[in-house]
């Protein structure tokens, strides 16, 4: 992308913005934009385009219109576009698993499992077919019976299907009638954990042994009501009695020589059992749980086959013996996978272990991540092998680190979320933003890359940190970055490091609309500046340097300098504030700073007096309408409502303190306009709305004024609009 044009309306809280961002010469943006000015609506009418919305005024719903496109005037597109918000709870990139994916790999991968995935597939749809499910994945559940995942299921069928599952007791039920999801569901294994439960279940199948001793035609362990089954089954099918056979059981005197009547026979020891008093009670207390708990699915197949009872003492080997009689009715398809699996064991194997160890775009990330960050925690993804060649979700392992003592902890995400700071927290999703920006490069097209506030709340390591990888990337001449904040720090020294490859812009607002403007104070110190416009006899360069200078006299000689005493009249109305000329501030200058020039400002004015100069030059700005973020405007304006304000105190207070020693009591300390303010309180405690209005003057143009270490931010931060207002209103109780 060459250039992007924007023009908004009503976009959120944006209700006019138009400008052209040209990207040539590999130019990205960086804007500055005040708290509340247009940063978090411009994120967000970029953010609802990249999901294909349309953007919109949530607050008023007036009708909003947008044009938004590159340099051909064609619109950009959502997959053009890409949003990184400050930050975002919980966020999880959904390109992790693509850059843990190593190809090669994975294509070797494929064409091996090619021909085994046919005869895997034929038992899959032999195993649906048996349980009569195509909702579960009988892969992953037999796989998990010996602690492993699905993409092992070769390699567990193979070591355990002839070895263990075909050894397993047979158990027929009827996956017509009930689910397997039902039987085998989580409350399910719940409850059977559940030690009451156990000794209730236990209870039940001491009482159902004493009752299969006693029969003469079950033996547990040898012959169950699943085996009778399965005998008549195979007799039946095999027409045993239609060839005038016959069969004798044990206990039973007269041999049997029908399906019907052998059926007969052994459904009437079955009931026998399952209706004996005893153990109906026994039934009753399993069934009065299960029903506190709700399981009635769960009731109605142990209702229908009680003889399942016994077995949920052991719920996982009950599972076993369920999955194993299922493989072996299906044994022809699990000897067919083993065949084909054996064929190109050692191969998989091979390329397993790859998987396992070679780097991939992701060890890539964790690396950017490791080197530029200092974070507590650690991250391993134990499933990679099955996020790499068998397409599963990655599952993140956590380990909280003490930085001092190296002392580790596994811990899940949610919690490992409640310790971590803020700034942590917010490391933590710049992995995810990490992955995703990744991600991005690899696609090798152009996309719009929008930030909001990325450094917000980290420390300065970690904030540089972000910088520098801000600065690797905008390099990338398929990326084109606009990045925005509100920390007028961030702002600078990213202009500064990011020279060559950077817009800086400010926003302002100017009669309703929004502006995108060049900086003053960015690359060039204010000092130099401030310097070329006093020799240029500037009058707002010239005022606005008087707190630099004042504060360059007490860091050089002391408070008690003479002309440090001078510049404090012209911050706070003192006995000489109203004297104080043009040339004794022109002599004080000369004395107080060396310049390369002769200072002749004074020249024509040298008797105009400094604070009639101030409020002049104050109003001036106001009468300009000027609202753009302007340092020396802010400053003029700051001083001008506090001398006016001062000198409203002043007049109020004398009025009730004909004597005079209030003030001069207030003259000798610091923070005179706190002390005035408090003594106004005090004194005319019935002016309420004027002591809410000195407040605000309090408040507001203190910090402006003393601009200690050149730290200028919450000057560049606050409206100019807030300014002129108070000033306005300052001047009505002067004038």
């Amino acid at each position: 992308m060459k250039k992007l044009q924007i023009d908004l309306n009503y976009c959120y809280g944006i209700k006019n913005l138009k400008y052209e961002f040209d990207f040539n010469g590999g130019k990205n943006y960086l804007l500055y934009a005040p708290n509340g000015m247009m940063k978090t609506s411009f994120t967000k009418t970029f953010s609802a385009l990249s999901h294909n919305k349309k953007p919109c005024d949530e607050a008023f719903n007036r009708p909003t219109s947008y044009t938004i496109n590159d340099e051909t005037n064609n619109p950009i597109v959502a997959d053009d576009i890409f949003v990184i918000n400050s930050y975002e709870d919980e966020y999880f990139s959904p390109n992790s698993a693509k850059l843990m994916v190593k190809k090669d790999l994975k294509k070797s991968y494929d064409d091996i499992m090619e021909k085994i995935q046919l005869s895997q597939h034929s038992l899959e749809e032999a195993l649906k077919e048996y349980f009569n499910s195509n909702d579960v994945d009988f892969a992953k559940e037999i796989t998990s019976l010996y602690g492993k995942s699905s993409i092992d299921f070769l390699e567990t069928i193979l070591n355990n299907a002839e070895n263990d599952l075909f050894k397993q007791n047979e158990i027929h039920l009827n996956f017509k009638e009930i689910s397997y999801t039902v039987l085998f569901d989580e409350n399910i294994k719940k409850f059977c954990a559940d030690p009451k439960n156990i000794e209730k279940i236990e209870d039940y199948s001491k009482c159902y042994d004493e009752l299969l001793a006693a029969s003469p035609i079950f033996k547990r362990g040898v012959f169950s009501q699943y085996n009778a089954d399965a005998t008549i089954a195979n007799l039946n099918e095999n027409r045993f009695f239609d060839a005038e056979h016959e069969v004798i059981l044990n206990g039973i005197e007269k041999p049997i020589s029908s399906i019907a009547e052998l059926q007969t026979i052994v459904q009437k020891e079955r009931n026998k059992i399952f209706k004996d008093d005893k153990l109906h009670k026994k039934f009753d207390k399993i069934d009065s749980e299960l029903n506190k708990r709700a399981l009635f699915k769960f009731r109605g197949i142990i209702e229908a086959y009680p003889e399942i009872i016994p077995l949920l003492k052991d719920f996982e080997s009950f599972r076993k013996m369920v999955l194993g009689t299922a493989l072996r009715s299906c044994k022809e398809f699990v000897l067919s996978v083993i065949d084909e699996y054996k064929k190109s064991q050692t191969l998989i194997v091979k390329i397993k272990e790859q998987a396992k160890s070679t780097r991939s775009q992701w060890d890539n990330v964790l690396d950017i991540f490791k080197s530029r960050f200092t974070v507590p925690f650690n991250i391993e993804v134990p499933n990679m092998e099955d996020v790499v060649l068998n397409n599963e979700l990655p599952e993140f392992k956590f380990e909280y680190r003490d930085l001092e003592t190296d002392e580790k902890v596994p811990i899940a995400r949610k919690n490992l979320e409640k310790i971590l700071s803020q700034g942590e927290k917010r490391a933590l999703y710049l992995l995810n933003i990490i992955n995703d920006l990744e991600a991005i490069k690899q696609q090798n097209k152009s996309v719009l890359i929008i930030t909001d506030d990325i450094a917000e709340s980290f420390d300065y390591k970690n904030k540089y940190a972000i910088l520098e990888y801000i600065q690797d990337l905008a390099s990338d001449e398929n990326l084109n970055f606009i990045i925005l904040t509100h920390n007028f720090d961030f702002f600078r020294t990213c202009s500064a490091r990011m020279r060559e490859m950077i817009n800086p812009r400010m926003v302002s607002r100017e009669k309703g609309a929004l502006k995108i403007e060049n900086p003053r104070y960015v690359f060039k110190n204010p000092f130099s500046e401030i310097k070329k416009g006093i020799y240029k006899n500037n009058d707002n360069d010239i005022i606005t340097a008087i707190p630099f200078i004042r504060n360059l006299i007490e860091y050089a000689n002391s408070m008690e300098d003479e002309n440090y005493k001078k510049l404090t009249s012209l911050l706070h109305i003192k006995k000489d504030t109203l004297n104080i000329t043009v040339k004794d501030l022109e002599n004080i200058f000369e004395k107080s700073v060396t310049f390369s020039e002769k200072l002749n400002f004074s020249n024509g004015r040298e008797d105009e007096k400094v604070y009639d100069l101030i409020v002049k030059t104050a109003k001036n700005i106001v009468k300009s309408g000027e609202s753009s973020i302007d340092l020396d405007g802010k400053i003029i304006l700051s001083m001008a409502i506090r001398l006016l304000a001062e000198r409203f105190m002043i007049n109020e207070i004398t009025v009730v303190d004909k004597s005079g020693n209030v003030l001069e009591e207030v003259y000798k300390q610091n923070n005179q306009t706190g002390k005035l303010l408090g003594q106004y309180k005090k004194l005319c405690s019935e002016q309420h709305d004027n002591i809410l209005l000195m407040n605000k003057v309090s408040l507001m143009s203190s910090e402006n004024i003393h601009i200690n270490s050149f730290m200028f931010e919450p000057i560049i931060d606050m409206s100019i609009k807030s300014l002129v207002d108070l000033f306005g209103r300052v001047s009505l109780l002067v004038d």
